[in-house]
């Protein structure tokens, strides 16, 4: 079955900013790091079965060195989070998508999300808005896919995922979500706890200083 699932984390960028460029980080700090135990084997497998700890040591060397190399787009994508994971704070949980990753119409949550009364949450959602490691405002590699939620951004999507409801969701055209009505119930249930647990991480970011929400869909492309 084709799934894909989505983590979040708080993050400050002028943080993040800070501690890459000003030399605080080594990749002997970060893949060491008590919080990168699990998640440092997952990014080494998915870059690769045999060299993948050298690609991350070696991506990790340059991002921290500022020393960039545009081939490299991917693989700095990929060792993102495990800087997130020592420079921000991971968020509890899991967004999971099994049968709403791809609609009839659309290959994300986006026009379920605009028709449920979130716009700003649709024009965000699945985003590759995250330049970082580059500077800049556009982002060089298309996966994973890392979105990132400013606080101002966070205000407005907090209140529609506040007013959003169960209600909202069964009342979605079916031929929005599903090609067999069989499965309907299965994607309004999906939809419904993935909105559950994004109003969480919503919630425990926004009105924090600096408290951006750092989101990153992995997967199935």
């Amino acid at each position: 079955m084709s799934d894909r699932f989505i983590c979040a984390w708080q993050i400050s960028t002028d943080d993040l900013e800070s501690v890459v460029r000003g030399g605080q980080l080594t990749s002997r700090k970060v893949l060491g790091n008590k919080a990168n135990r699990r998640a440092r084997t997952d990014v080494f497998m998915t870059l690769d079965e045999d060299d993948g700890k050298a690609i991350a040591t070696s991506a990790l060397d340059e991002i921290f060195a500022g020393t960039l190399d545009a081939e490299r787009d991917y693989d700095y994508a990929r060792v993102i989070e495990l800087i997130a994971n020592v420079v921000g704070r991971p968020l509890t949980g899991q967004i999971e998508q099994f049968g709403t990753y791809h609609l009839p119409k659309a290959t994300d949550w986006n026009p379920l999300l605009a028709k449920c009364g979130m716009p700003k949450l649709a024009k965000l959602w699945g985003t590759t808005n995250f330049a970082f490691p580059w500077r800049g405002k556009k982002a060089r590699s298309d996966w994973p896919i890392i979105t990132l939620m400013s606080p101002a951004e966070l205000v407005p999507v907090a209140k529609e995922l506040k007013s959003v409801t169960k209600k909202h969701v069964l009342a979605l055209p079916p031929k929005l979500m599903v090609d067999h009505p069989e499965n309907l119930k299965e994607c309004q249930d999906e939809l419904w706890l993935g909105l559950q647990q994004l109003r969480k991480w919503v919630h425990a970011c926004a009105g924090k200083v600096n408290g951006s929400l750092l989101l990153k869909i992995d997967g199935d492309e």
